[in-house]
């Protein structure tokens, strides 16, 4: 494994790509969907729709997925979701009507759901400690910058066809043949058996189900910027799809450059200012963005105000959801180091499941 390591993180790290640029690649041409379909019934809903369907049917898809990845393997269910992936995305390429336009989507969620899962287990799997870090911080870059390098893509697409950015969906057959290459199977990892037993916290529901709450909330305002963005630079008298991908793109740049600087951020500021000063600015980026007249305004003013507070604000909530198993006495009001001793699973990273398989 370790002669292959470079060839291993750089096959992971476009394995994720490939969740970003699901939904933000055919962005700049939601416009021009609605056009060719306008005939459709609820075609202003529906055409929007083929941004934001995938996602639901992703979080439907990653619990059976987890699952799936045990009980066959990691690596094949990773390979047949992206052979599903690039074939359920470039269908986009034929559809010729809306409603099979969004079964395409709904598939590609599914596929997203398996790739999502399996990448990330695999991180937990090859990497440990301040590698395990390293690499996902990096990734969280990577994929960023490349969602950048994917809608600013499909916009310039777009200005050729609304169906020419589907065939970048291609990319996945292109990435998989390093997936054969150079990934394989990890060992499945077994609790360790004996030592003293583990401390049982009872859980403050009311936290846990608000932080769910506003995790929902907070995504549903993250996809309203590329869902609503190509529509509303439209009413600007702004019809260039490689425009849209440009102002979209910055989207994915500024949160690309925040994300990279949250550590910084994360050392002067608590968790609850961070939440509190996020919102705030998520607030006042969308009353400057309904201000914006033009192009420029939209995307000197608005946008990076917006993107500033968007990114912090979903990374922690995001973070504080996948903590939440492994650290749920610290959201609960208890002493983070006073009882980490307790939890000796979450000092290096894994968190073991009933069944004994790790993640």
């Amino acid at each position: 494994m370790k002669e292959h390591s470079l060839a291993l993180k750089g096959t992971l790290l476009f394995v994720a790509t490939l969740t970003i640029m699901a939904g933000t690649t055919v962005a700049p041409s939601l416009p021009a969907i609605e056009q060719t379909f306008a005939g459709t019934e609820h075609v202003a809903l529906l055409s929007r729709m083929v941004l934001t369907l995938p996602a639901i049917f992703v979080a439907m898809s990653a619990p059976i997925a987890g699952i799936l990845a045990d009980r066959f393997g990691r690596k094949k269910l990773l390979v047949i979701s992206m052979v599903l992936y690039g074939l359920s995305g470039m269908s986009g390429l034929l559809a010729d009507n809306l409603f099979f336009l969004l079964l395409g989507r709904a598939v590609l969620g599914l596929a997203i759901g398996g790739i999502m899962t399996v990448g990330t287990t695999l991180a937990g799997d090859y990497f440990t400690g301040t590698e395990r870090e390293s690499y996902l911080g990096l990734q969280q870059a990577f994929t960023q910058f490349g969602g950048v390098a994917f809608v600013v893509t499909g916009g310039i697409l777009a200005d050729i066809h609304w169906r020419v950015p589907f065939a970048i969906y291609a990319a996945s057959f292109l990435i998989l043949p390093a997936v054969l290459a150079f990934l394989s199977e990890p060992a499945k990892k077994t609790a360790p058996s004996g030592g003293p037993a583990k401390a049982v916290v009872s859980a403050n529901w009311s936290q846990v189900l608000l932080l769910a709450l506003a995790t929902y909330l907070i995504n549903v305002l993250f996809y309203t910027v590329p869902s609503q963005l190509p529509f509303f630079l439209r009413h600007l008298a702004i019809n260039s799809a490689s425009a849209i991908g440009y102002a979209i793109g910055t989207f994915n740049l500024a949160g690309a450059l925040v994300a990279m600087s949250f550590g910084l951020l994360r050392s002067r500021l608590a968790v609850p200012g961070i939440l509190a000063g996020g919102l705030a600015l998520m607030a006042t980026g969308f009353l400057m963005l309904a201000q914006a007249s033009g192009m420029v305004s939209a995307l000197d003013v608005s946008r990076p105000l917006y993107i500033t507070a968007c990114q912090p604000t979903l990374d922690r909530l995001v973070w504080f959801c996948g903590a939440l198993p492994r650290y749920l006495h610290c959201i609960c009001g208890h002493g983070c180091h006073r009882h980490r001793h307790r939890y000796p699973a979450a000092q290096d990273g894994v968190t073991y499941l009933p069944s004994g398989h790790a993640f």
